[in-house]
């Protein structure tokens, strides 16, 4: 999923920000939450409506995921 959709994930002082791939491939949307665990709920929900998938709802690999991925700056 972090592969394909993700672009990067940006770690701020009190959030993350999910950099996802527009499915025209120009630009990306923006998904931000205070924790791993709340941003999955949108990701999904934004992953259903562009793309017509879910990622796996393991949240354990997702948050292993989203901190191999973090980067201070996209």
């Amino acid at each position: 999923m972090f592969e394909r959709f993700i672009k990067c994930v940006e770690v701020g002082s009190k959030s993350y920000t999910y950099a996802m791939r527009r499915p025209d491939g120009k630009g990306v949307f923006g998904v931000i939450a205070e924790d791993p665990a709340d941003a999955l709920d949108s990701i999904n929900r934004l992953l259903f409506a562009q793309h017509r998938v879910v990622a796996d709802a393991d949240l354990e690999t997702f948050e292993a995921l989203t901190k191999i991925y973090a980067k201070a700056f996209c």
